[in-house]
């Protein structure tokens, strides 16, 4: 073989090597973007996860305030109170109006047999003609939200459903109140349902 020979044979090796470098260095290259991409969907899809979680939990307290009672002028506290719990409208698949003299928004007549009232209403419809009950209506908090930013993209809602209260010491004809919300991501297909029991206090 001349050196001639050996020079070229040599500058080939070279140049399979330097491609065969360049294929595992793209490769690795492109896991690492594709590892990138997925951790931030994933730190995305937690945070709005977390919003709505968060959503929820301040319209269960919300409707705490509902039940219990407050200053605003929409405030219906005292239909939860005494006998005039027993002529309410807790309605079958959950009532509706949210004033005036029927301020009934989202009272609902638990389900014994069947599909439950929080599965079976649309948490996202607004609006007087809702089932559902938006953060403030009654008790007039504010909650923040905001299309396409870092805040909820709409209200949280809930529903409240009478329970007799069956615990030990509980007086005749006494309830508990059970209630659903429903809080919303920044994504309004991020939603997040929580459920409580809250007994009013005298």
């Amino acid at each position: 073989m001349t050196p001639r020979t050996a020079l070229t044979s040599q500058r080939g090796l070279a140049l399979i090597t330097t491609l065969v470098m360049l294929l595992v260095i793209s490769a690795i290259a492109i896991a690492g973007a594709r590892l990138a991409i997925g951790s931030k969907r994933m730190a995305s899809n937690q945070r709005d996860r977390d919003l709505a979680l968060q959503a929820a939990e301040a319209a269960l307290l919300d409707a705490e305030i509902d039940i219990q009672g407050v200053s605003a002028a929409s405030g219906r506290s005292a239909v939860f109170s005494g006998a005039a719990l027993n002529v309410l409208p807790f309605a079958a698949g959950c009532n509706t109006g949210t004033s005036g003299a029927a301020p009934f928004q989202g009272l609902c007549d638990a389900v014994i047999d069947g599909t439950p009232n929080w599965l079976a209403v649309d948490f996202t419809q607004t609006g007087a003609a809702a089932r559902t009950v938006g953060y403030g209506t009654f008790t007039g908090r504010s909650f923040p939200t905001a299309q396409g930013g870092l805040l909820p993209a709409a209200l949280p809602r809930y529903i409240i459903e009478p329970i007799p209260d069956t615990s030990p010491g509980a007086s005749e004809g006494a309830y508990l109140f059970r209630v659903t919300a429903v809080g919303f991501g920044a994504n309004p297909a991020t939603q997040v349902m929580l459920q409580s029991y809250y007994r009013k206090g005298e």
